[in-house]
């Protein structure tokens, strides 16, 4: 079996010169795969909490990733559904929150390094939302071949009217349109 970072970065590549993205899900049964995704979740604040079964990250052991293996090979692995619960808001209404089983959690953090590794490259580095690494409060605002742009500090808040929406956005059209002309 290859190394994580020695895939991933095979997946890199791929995904730069774009060429098709070819037997995923042959790579699931790679146990670094597992290791590497364990290592990346294990240390979050809701891995201890049990999902719908008893499961958590203290009962991982090599033996349950070469079970989800194993189950995957014989294409019999079978996603847990989610425990519901309600969490209060500050607005005093509740939210619901799913909480999966760990072994769940597991698989898709392994599935989601390997689509990230192969469509990351591909997006453009001015994207920032729901990226590893960036944000939109990250984003420094960049125009195609004029370098970075620098705006004074702005003291703003929040717009609490549609009317005053639509004032700010018709200011961030206006000042696009003077900075592309």
């Amino acid at each position: 079996m290859q190394s994580t970072n020695v895939y991933l970065g095979l997946l890199r590549e791929r995904g730069k010169q774009a060429f098709p993205l070819q037997r995923v899900y042959r790579q699931l049964f790679n146990r670094n795969l597992y290791l590497s995704a364990y290592g990346k979740i294990y240390r979050n604040a809701g891995s201890t909490t049990k999902g719908v079964t008893d499961e958590t990250v203290d009962a991982m052991s090599l033996e349950k990733i070469d079970a989800i293996i194993e189950a995957l090979r014989h294409e019999r692995y079978q996603w847990q559904p989610a425990k519901r619960i309600s969490i209060p808001k500050r607005n005093g209404k509740k939210r619901a929150l799913g909480l999966p089983v760990w072994s769940d959690k597991l698989l898709a953090e392994v599935i989601r390094m390997v689509l990230n590794a192969y469509y990351d490259v591909q997006f453009s580095n001015h994207s920032h939302g729901f990226r590893e690494g960036r944000g939109g409060h990250w984003s420094e605002p960049i125009l195609p071949d004029r370098g970075k742009v620098n705006f004074p500090a702005l003291k703003c808040r929040w717009p609490q009217t549609q009317q005053e929406a639509c004032i700010l956005n018709s200011n961030v059209i206006a000042f696009y349109y003077t900075l592309v002309r």
